[in-house]
């Protein structure tokens, strides 16, 4: 198993520091979005960012927007027998 541990020289701009370790992770994995319920500046305040930080409803827009229908009307369905 690999572990690996956060840089503690990362620059932080957020206005949370028990948030760094998500700024951390994220631009240590290089990822594209981070997907959170928590005020992007707590985050970050940098556009020096490779993420963009999406929130939830944003990020289920996206899917939506992208999935074909055949694949969202079963979804749609189901959720209306329930």
């Amino acid at each position: 198993m690999k572990y690996w541990t956060l840089p503690h020289d990362l620059e932080f701009s957020g206005t949370d520091e028990d948030d760094y370790h998500i700024h951390a992770a994220a631009t240590h994995c290089e990822a594209d979005l981070l997907l959170t319920d928590n005020d992007p500046r707590d985050i970050t305040t940098s556009e020096n960012v490779h993420y963009e930080i999406i929130c939830p409803d944003d990020f289920f827009v996206l899917v939506t927007k992208s999935a074909s229908p055949r694949m969202l009307y079963p979804i749609i369905e189901d959720q209306i027998a329930c």
